[in-house]
């Protein structure tokens, strides 16, 4: 005999609808920012009923935390950092950056913009960034004033980020794609590994 579920919750066949809402909202946070992400459009381009959304997330500023994870890039370099001698360490960090770029809505995007167009979310994804990547690097590796070279790498990642997908700067630069890694790999190699 089946069992009776309660009126207004999902079956649990339905489970696959949680992780295309949040597909959707981070899709819709990443392409058109915080404010015009509204629980209403996300749960249209799901093409779920907006109490559904609700019922998963309670709120748009719920449904926002519960889209910033630590990217499985970011997971990825700190677990790799660990096993690589320190001479590898900017190389690595910028593999990982540079496997993002070509990711078209990635978390760090849908993060970015966000930031940028409300405090609200930019509150958020401060104190998420602070506790889940910049503390994730600075106890994974062995150096001095670790917390200070690791804001430091993350403003350098970030404005990269910023520049090459947001604005778009460096699309215009005529310079071959690998010289811009090595560059970059440079500087972070330089941030992590400069005596002060």
């Amino acid at each position: 005999m089946d069992k009776i579920r309660k009126v207004g919750r999902p079956r649990s066949a339905d489970g696959d609808k949680q992780a295309a809402i949040l597909t959707i909202a981070s899709h819709l946070f990443a392409s058109i920012g915080y404010e015009k992400t509204t629980i209403r459009l996300v749960a249209q381009k799901c093409g779920v009923d907006p109490k559904l959304v609700m019922h998963y997330f309670g709120n748009k500023q719920q449904l926002f935390i519960a889209c910033l994870k630590v990217p499985v890039e970011a997971e990825a370099a700190i677990a790799l950092t660990k096993t690589l001698p320190k001479s590898k360490w900017g190389l690595a960090i910028a593999e990982i950056v540079w496997e993002i770029q070509e990711q078209k809505d990635h978390p760090l995007l849908s993060l970015m913009r966000a930031a940028v167009s409300d405090e609200v979310a930019a509150s958020m994804t401060r104190e998420f960034y602070i506790k889940a990547f910049i503390d994730g690097f600075a106890t994974s590796l062995n150096v001095d004033n670790r917390e200070l070279r690791m804001m430091m790498v993350s403003s350098f990642v970030s404005g990269y980020t910023f520049s090459n997908r947001v604005l778009g700067v460096f699309d215009a630069v005529p310079v071959a794609d690998l010289k811009k890694k090595t560059l970059f790999a440079s500087g972070i190699q330089a941030i992590l590994t400069t005596k002060l």
